[in-house]
């Protein structure tokens, strides 16, 4: 199956027209966080979601946490479609830091 990776931007409603198709596709929306208010925009799309929060609590590090959080995509996209969506910009790693 296919993995389509979204960035959030960095507040409610920075989400482009693409990642917005992207989420209303049908395929299985995951965000990394729905803690961030970028999460925001994908409750507008009005779609099911599930976030990967617990994975946060149990990580000991951030490269336990960077493997957990792949490991859950790779299984639920052995299933179906997944449109994993991240707050910021996938192309730049420090868009939303203050």
């Amino acid at each position: 199956m296919k993995i389509t990776l979204v960035g959030l931007g960095c507040n409610r409603g920075d989400l482009s027209v693409r990642a917005k198709e992207a989420i209303t596709s049908g395929a299985k929306t995951i965000l990394r966080t729905a803690l961030a208010q970028s999460a925001q925009s994908v409750q507008d799309c009005g779609v099911e979601y599930s976030s990967l929060d617990y994975i946060y609590e149990k990580s000991r590090n951030f490269d336990t946490l960077n493997k957990n959080l792949a490991r859950a995509v790779l299984k639920e996209s052995a299933t179906s479609d997944v449109v994993y969506c991240v707050d910021g910009d996938v192309n730049d790693d420090n868009s939303c830091r203050i």
